[in-house]
């Protein structure tokens, strides 16, 4: 039986709006008609594109409308989805955006071969005699360093035509997730949890190990009911990964994904968490003293270190938190966030069929972003709370500052801005809270939370993965298993892991690009630095709302350097560990 609330009650005020994408479905309709006859209107761009500035600059113009048109009729199916997974008129919708994405992506598949044919000497002429293109010019430079990746204009319009069959895993895996899993209720004593792919993490760090024990083994068992499923599609989804890597002639996925990073930075970066590994070590060998030195077992490892119940922080108590932690990046930054908030973009709490993740953040040109959590009115809740809104005010920054080619960010940074935004908070509620109690929940809920030694794991796993692809191995529910649980005894050398807990690789966002993991590694040790040195003096608000403001109009590298922070090696990493010893050493105090 689910216990979790229907959609219709919850007030009004606590559900996202999608009227502010289109007022109806008629409306969508109308708006999806309308974008697929002006589609079949324009003719693919080949060669002639870039015969002369005018031509390519008409070219660009046009794609970049386009793209502000699709991406409102794309995003309003996708949020009813995210509420009610079996909706099956959304699901409709979402197919014929899907199909109409395909063919706009279709008209400009010769585009960026056509540019890398002309020639970077070309290029240059063009931007020189064309004043117009100057907004172009890192996307023209971009598209000519990619030139040794990229096909020809049939082979692109090809392999673009492709695109909804390799990402067919993706879409299995998002519904596996969203619907396949059940709710799972536990009973300890007097207590009945319901255990579901939102809750799962929360309640792993509850006080009672008892608790933690059943509802590590609730929702094990529960996902292992689709394990072969599982296995089938996320195999796929990494050989679709490493065929468009093959294709593309890169020297792996992870090649391809890490874009211009070469393969030794990333493995130093995920290298530099087990040689930095004695903080992990120590948050572990404080949970062991408190179980009286029993041996840790995979249910153990976010148990709390601070006692009691942690602070009830209601939805809109912590919305005031939100707004007061992020005073140190100015007022504007302070009111522009409240407005937002106050426009109904967030779906606060957790209801019968709503999609199974903890929180995201989903948007759209035109549109602006809109947050899904499944709030708990606790610190956990309210930590991914304003990580997501960290990325809605990177949005809206570059939204604001830069044309429709540029409204995005590179995927390095991309975790940037919602781990500063962590850490502000953290610093806020130290700063607010008064009994010590409650800080020593706040210290405990975010070193649980900070991601880097499972994001190393997580980018191992994937990493081993792939080399297993490459040579030839067949990726079977029971070789993933193997996979999983040896990297997971690799960098958790001090916890005992039953052979039951290798099917736990199915509680990650499987039907994400395969090496987001790395997003997270990055993401988390620069938003700590990058949140320190904002409270330091050390980086000023403006620069850093500059970084924002960017969107991808310069390389991931460059966006890091505004910051003061290099992805070279893995001294970032280091930094970022170093400031998770802190927290660890105010939490043992």
């Amino acid at each position: 039986m689910n216990s979790l609330p229907s959609r219709s009650a919850i007030d009004a005020e606590y559900r996202w709006d999608r009227s502010l994408v289109f007022e109806t479905d008629e409306a969508w309709e109308a708006a999806f008609e309308s974008l697929e006859s002006r589609v079949e209107t324009f003719d693919p761009v080949d060669e002639s594109v870039v015969e002369d500035g005018q031509a390519l600059r008409d070219a660009l113009e046009r794609r970049e409308a386009l793209l502000r048109e699709r991406g409102p009729v794309w995003l309003y199916p996708q949020l009813k989805l995210l509420v009610d997974t079996d909706d099956e008129a959304a699901e409709r919708r979402r197919e014929r955006a899907r199909g109409l994405r395909a063919r706009i992506d279709g008209l400009f598949s010769g585009l960026e071969p056509a540019i890398q044919q002309a020639g970077r000497d070309h290029v240059e002429r063009l931007l020189a005699e064309t004043p117009e293109l100057e907004t172009y010019e890192h996307f023209l430079d971009d598209a000519l360093r990619r030139a040794a990746h990229t096909l020809s204009p049939a082979e692109e319009d090809l392999l673009t035509d492709l695109e909804d069959a390799l990402d067919a895993p993706s879409r299995v895996l998002e519904r596996i997730d969203s619907a396949a899993v059940e709710a799972r209720t536990v009973e300890v004593g007097d207590e009945t949890l319901t255990v579901t792919g939102q809750s799962f993490g929360r309640l792993l760090s509850h006080q009672d190990r008892e608790v933690r024990r059943q509802v590590h083994h609730a929702y094990r068992d529960a996902l292992s009911e689709h394990r072969i499923a599982t296995a089938q599609a996320y195999a796929e989804h990494l050989r679709s990964a490493a065929t468009r890597a093959r294709v593309r002639d890169y020297d792996s996925a992870i090649d391809m994904a890490t874009d211009d990073l070469p393969t030794e930075v990333h493995e130093a970066l995920t290298d530099a968490v087990l040689e930095n590994y004695d903080p992990f070590a120590r948050r572990l060998e404080y949970i062991r003293e408190d179980l009286d030195g029993d041996d840790l077992h995979n249910w153990d490892r976010a148990a709390p270190l601070a006692t009691g119940d942690g602070p009830e922080i209601p939805y809109d108590e912590g919305v005031e938190h939100v707004l007061a932690a992020v005073e140190p990046l100015g007022s504007d930054y302070q009111d522009r966030l409240a407005d937002l908030l106050d426009q109904r973009r967030v779906d606060v709490y957790e209801t019968q069929e709503k999609r199974g993740i903890v929180a995201a953040a989903f948007g759209s040109y035109e549109v602006g972003s809109f947050v899904h959590l499944n709030y708990a009115d606790d610190l956990w809740s309210l930590l991914f709370f304003v990580h997501e809104l960290g990325h809605v005010m990177h949005k809206d920054h570059f939204d604001a500052a830069q044309p429709t080619t540029y409204q995005s960010y590179p995927d390095h940074v991309a975790e940037i801005a919602s781990f500063c935004h962590e850490a502000l908070l953290v610093r806020h509620l130290l700063d607010t809270f008064e009994a010590e109690a409650d800080r020593r929940h706040v210290l405990d809920t975010f070193t649980r939370k900070l991601p880097m030694l499972a994001a190393a794991r997580g980018m191992a796993f994937v990493r081993q993965l792939f080399r297993d692809i490459e040579s030839g191995e067949t990726l079977t529910a029971d070789h993933i298993d193997a996979r999983n649980l040896e990297t997971m005894r690799r960098f958790y050398p001090d916890v005992t892991f039953d052979d039951a807990d290798a099917t736990l690789w199915m509680s990650q966002n499987l039907d994400r690009e395969p090496c987001h993991a790395y997003w997270y590694l990055l993401g988390s040790v620069g938003g700590l630095a990058t949140a320190s040195r904002l409270l330091d003096g050390d980086l000023a608000p403006e620069t850093y709302r500059d970084f924002l403001r960017a969107g991808s109009s310069e390389y991931a590298v460059t966006l890091l350097d505004r910051l003061g922070l290099s992805v070279r090696d893995g001294s970032m990493v280091a930094t970022g560990i170093e400031q998770y010893d802190e927290y660890l050493d105010a939490l043992a105090e």
